[in-house]
């Protein structure tokens, strides 16, 4: 993705096109898991445990079968361009701030896991019903990563990031106007539409800030601080949820994800790169004749 759509000028492109298809299968799986955790018997539940066993192994053979990519040989030249490239990142106060605001920011106090519990065991929902909600979300998830495929993936990141941190405190203060089903089935489709909005919106600036050689590492590295980050803010919502309850959840959340605009200032039009970067930038946009549509921007 990086690698294609850096030169191109099209990574968020890219990225609004991955989250539309993820979302589309999570959309498409609501229902029948739905309809089987509705069921109490023991059977079901081996039914949804071999489906989510099978599911990764089609996925690997399909990612061994389709996929291709140009290998690189290894080479002493190569493998000290590699490490020279990701040792050099490490000493950047700019991956520090990029690597630290994405942690903070997926680890706000996560409201989803505790919504469920609110939805099951206060407002008395069924696991259909929950399976329905949803699926809007994820459903209107779809529209979510469009928009931010039409309208926000080539704007800079300081006006997108200001912007979907509003979108994110207004979607979580949703939350404290479910009352019944029908409000309940119009805030899953407001968060819905919220949703991708904001996540595309970290990792573009991530995969943006991934210098060249290393860009696969790099971004998986992102990747697991808004995973490991969202899981312990799934950790700390719930313990919040538990102690406080659902109504101070949310003002908290509201209030953690706000202070994340502060870090926003830092943030740059034309963003930053490692020496080595340009250079290798350059040679890359010479060999290939190719124009830069969009500008690098990053966290310094």
């Amino acid at each position: 993705m990086i690698r294609i759509g850096r030169p191109l000028g099209i990574i968020g492109t890219l990225q609004g096109i991955q989250q539309t298809a993820a979302k589309l299968a999570a959309t498409l799986a609501q229902i029948p898991a739905g309809i089987l955790a509705s069921q109490t018997d023991l059977h079901s539940f081996k039914i949804i445990f071999l489906i989510a066993a099978i599911c990764p192994i089609i996925l690997f053979i399909f990612t061994l079968s389709i996929i291709r990519e140009d290998r690189r040989k290894l080479t002493r030249t190569n493998l000290h361009e590699t490490w020279s490239s990701l040792i050099d990142i490490f000493r950047y106060k700019h991956f520090w701030l990029v690597t630290i605001f994405i942690f903070i920011y997926s680890a706000s106090p996560q409201v989803k896991t505790s919504l469920f519990y609110y939805q099951r065991d206060y407002l008395e929902f069924n696991a259909f019903f929950i399976s329905i909600l949803n699926t809007l979300y994820n459903g209107f998830g779809i529209m979510s990563a469009l928009i931010y495929l039409t309208f926000f993936s080539h704007h800079s990141a300081k006006s997108v990031l200001r912007v979907t941190i509003l979108m994110r405190v207004f979607a979580i203060g949703s939350h404290l106007l479910i009352r019944d089903k029908i409000s309940s089935i119009l805030i899953a489709i407001f968060t819905g539409l919220c949703s991708e909005i904001t996540n595309l919106a970290v990792l573009h600036l991530a995969a943006k800030s991934c210098p060249k050689n290393v860009e696969g590492t790099l971004f998986a590295l992102f990747v697991s601080c808004v995973n490991f980050g969202a899981a312990a803010g799934d950790r700390l919502g719930s313990t919040i949820y538990e102690r406080l309850g659902f109504t101070y959840l949310n003002i908290l959340a509201m209030i953690w994800v706000s202070l994340t605009i502060i870090v926003t200032w830092f943030v740059k039009e034309d963003g930053f790169q490692s020496q080595s970067d340009d250079k290798n930038e350059n040679e890359t946009a010479n060999d290939n004749s190719l124009e830069l549509n969009e500008n690098n921007t990053f966290l310094v």
